[in-house]
C-alpha cells in the first residue's frame, strides 16, 4: 500500500520532531517504505523560487520568464540550501549526501537552461537565417578574418625571427587561431605569466594535450582583435620571447 503524507511548512521549521514522530515513525502496515511526503513550503524556499507572498520580490522563476540574471539567484539558492543543511548536523544528517543531492539538482536545473534555448529564439534564429542574413554575413567574416590572419602572420615575421631555433607557426587556411612552436626548452606557461604583465594573454598549448607535451606551444586568436591591436600584441610577445631566449643564452654561456 502506498500513502501520501502532507507535511506543513512550518512544522518543517522543527525538522528534528519530523524525522523523529513521522518519517521515520512506522506507519501501520506500510512501515517505513511505500510513503510519500509532500510539503506545502520549507524555510522560504517557495519565496526564493517562486514570489515572496509577502515582499513580492521576484524568485528564480520570474526572474527567469523576465530575461534576468537567474544564474547568480541559482548559486544563491544553493548556497542558502547547504546552509541549511548546516543546522541538520545535531540531528545526524549525513552532511555529504544532502549536500551532493542538492548541488546535483541545481546544477542539473542550471544546465537545462543554459544548454537550450528558448523556442522563441529559435524562431527569430530560423527567420533571420532563411532570409539569408547569415550568408552574406558569412562573406563578411571570411574577409575580415583572412585579413586579420595576414596582418598576424606578417607580424610574427618581424616579431618571432628565430627560425634557427625552431620558431615556427602555422598558416592556417581557415578558422580563428594561429598554432605557434617555440624552443624545446620554453615553456609557454611561464611565458604567459610574462605576457600578461605587458597585456598580452595566449593560451598555452599544454591546454590541448590532454596525454602530456606542448609545453612550448601556444595558441593564438586573430578574429577578436583589430588590425593595430594584433601587431602591437605580437610586438609585446615577441619581446617577451626575445628575453626568455636571452636568459636561455645567457645560463648556457655560462656553464
Amino acid at each position: 500500500m502506498l500513502t501520501v503524507e502532507k507535511i506543513g511548512g512550518s512544522s518543517m521549521s522543527k525538522f528534528g520532531d519530523v524525522m523523529s514522530n513521522i518519517i521515520m515513525k512506522p506507519c501501520g502496515e506500510c512501515g517505513y517504505y511505500n510513503r510519500i511526503f509532500v510539503v506545502s513550503a520549507y524555510n522560504d524556499v517557495t519565496n526564493w523560487l517562486l514570489e515572496h507572498k509577502k515582499t513580492n520580490e521576484p524568485g528564480i522563476y520570474l526572474k527567469f520568464v523576465n530575461f534576468e540574471d537567474y544564474n547568480r539567484a541559482l548559486m544563491d539558492l544553493l548556497e542558502k540550501l547547504i546552509a541549511i543543511n548546516r543546522t541538520f548536523k545535531d540531528i545526524g544528517l549525513n552532511l555529504d549526501k544532502a549536500d551532493e543531492f542538492i548541488t546535483n539538482r541545481i546544477v542539473q536545473a542550471k544546465q537545462s537552461t543554459d544548454l537550450h534555448t528558448s523556442t522563441f529564439d529559435q524562431m527569430v534564429a530560423y527567420e533571420v537565417a532563411r532570409g539569408g542574413f547569415i550568408d552574406r554575413h558569412v562573406r563578411r567574416i571570411r574577409e575580415v578574418y583572412h585579413h586579420r590572419r595576414d596582418v598576424m602572420l606578417a607580424a610574427l615575421e618581424r616579431a618571432f625571427p628565430y627560425p634557427d631555433m625552431g620558431v615556427r607557426w602555422t598558416r592556417p587556411k581557415g578558422g580563428l587561431f594561429l598554432w605557434v612552436v617555440l624552443p624545446e626548452w620554453m615553456d609557454t606557461a611561464e611565458l604567459l605569466k610574462e605576457a600578461v604583465k605587458d597585456k598580452v594573454a595566449f593560451v598555452p598549448g599544454v591546454a590541448f594535450h590532454p596525454n602530456g607535451g606542448g609545453h612550448n606551444t601556444m595558441r593564438l586568436n586573430f578574429s577578436n582583435a583589430r588590425e593595430e591591436m594584433i601587431e602591437e600584441g605580437i610586438a609585446r610577445l615577441g619581446l617577451a620571447v626575445l628575453k626568455e631566449i636571452r636568459a636561455q643564452v645567457s645560463v648556457v654561456s655560462n656553464q
